[in-house]
């Protein structure tokens, strides 16, 4: 009795371990740059990307911050952090889920926060080429910076994203993202370029912009961030 209990017992364990079974990655950006002179600024960009794949699943968590400052005076601070689970119905079609949460102190939003869900296609998945676009509705909680006014709202999510390996060396990674809701609608896009240096290390250069139609008087509409950093593949 013992004895078949242990062997349960260890069948249960590698059973786990198969079920648990998955391939991590994981990168990240880190850039900084220090101008000294008649005025003084510093800028910082971090990023951290962490994605598991198992099967049909695959899982990203990203966290990334962008600061700035002019005479020790800050000019630009911005947390982001963004979770997406994905599901391969087949080669072509998939489903997804994602969280997103965003803390900019210079912009009209004290946060914005949107849990979205939706179906996606890959128009194009080759080694060399990718080309998704995604289609999908969710929620979405945000605060107002000057009158701590908070506002919920259905919204309407659209996203192209692509890539494309240029050269042997040189990768170009760009996406628009799109969340229409009534009260406002939050577009962001960005242009990557990736030139690698070794396997793992690789000079990125990057324009990111992020975009509010309704924001409060006085405050810009968009945001715009050009970083270079060095990249790493883990």
């Amino acid at each position: 009795m013992l004895k078949l209990n242990k062997t349960l017992f260890v069948s249960a364990l590698l059973a786990s371990s198969v079920s648990f079974a998955g391939e991590w990655k994981g990168e990240g950006d880190l850039g900084y740059n220090s101008v000294a002179g008649n005025s003084e600024s510093e800028a910082l960009a971090v990023k951290l990307l962490i994605s598991y794949v198992q099967n049909d699943w695959t899982h990203k968590a990203e966290v990334s911050a962008n600061t700035a400052s002019t005479d020790d005076k800050t000019s630009a601070e911005a947390y982001t952090f963004n979770f997406n689970s994905r599901y391969e119905f087949n080669e072509d079609v998939y489903g997804f889920g994602n969280y997103r949460y965003q803390d900019d102190r210079f912009s009209a939003f004290e946060y914005q926060s949107s849990l979205t869900g939706g179906v996606g296609y890959h128009f194009i998945k080759t080694e060399e080429t990718i080309l998704d676009a995604e289609i999908g509705a969710g929620f979405r909680s945000s605060e107002r910076r000057l009158n701590q006014e908070k506002e919920d709202e259905a919204v309407i999510l659209g996203k192209v994203s692509y890539k494309q390996q240029l050269t042997d060396t040189t990768k170009l990674e760009s996406y628009l993202l799109s969340e229409a809701g009534e009260e406002n609608t939050y577009l962001e896009a960005e242009v990557a370029v990736k030139v690698a240096m070794t396997e793992q290390l690789a000079l990125k250069i990057a324009y990111l912009a992020k975009h509010n139609t309704d924001v409060d008087p006085g405050t810009e509409k968009t945001d715009r961030y050009t970083t270079v950093s060095l990249n790493y593949n883990f």
